[in-house]
């Protein structure tokens, strides 16, 4: 059996057939991969591949305290992040969106296994992921303020400093 690990996941190859292993902890907070503060308190999400409908993970579901770990991490890592120039943030995003581009084909058959879709649809995500990393890491560096003229030679300074921590909450 040929095994192959990738962002975590462990990708087995046996004859026709592809499976991977989902070992937690999922969340990532301080750099590291931990389990939810609030684990068992508010359960667990089963993702089940759609094709066979086995078991692929059991993976805890985060609430309130959880997130509030995060963003205390995010508070935390902000005062050096808000210190880097858009062209060290720009080349974060880059490096990130090559590490996907690297790994593609086996994060696009992880995604077919997770969720049915043809291989080529998953590619395309891929490439949707990277290509929004790629974006914004290019205009970082040009996200910056101006000079604007006001009346009788005067004129105003806009900056574009970092204001702090913004969260999303999805719900699947």
């Amino acid at each position: 059996m040929n095994k192959q690990q990738c962002f975590g996941f462990v990708m087995s190859r046996t004859m026709s057939s592809l499976t991977f292993n989902l070992d937690g902890p999922y969340n990532w907070i301080d750099n590291k991969r931990v389990e939810p503060v609030d684990a068992g308190k508010v359960g667990k999400i089963e993702n089940l591949e759609p094709r066979s409908g086995k078991l692929l993970a059991s993976v805890p579901n985060s609430g309130k305290d959880e997130v509030d770990r995060a963003v205390q991490s995010a508070k935390k890592a902000f005062a050096s992040w808000s210190k880097l120039t858009g062209m060290e943030r720009g080349r974060i995003l880059t490096r990130a969106a090559q590490l996907i581009k690297d790994h593609q084909e086996e994060l696009a058959k992880f995604e077919v296994i997770d969720n049915g879709k043809p291989i080529w649809e998953a590619r395309m995500d891929i490439d949707t992921v990277t290509a929004s990393l790629e974006f914004y890491g290019g205009i970082a560096a040009s996200i910056v303020g101006q000079h604007v003229k006001l009346a009788d030679g005067s004129f105003a300074i806009i900056s574009k400093d970092p204001l702090g921590v913004v969260g999303g909450i999805g719900k699947s």
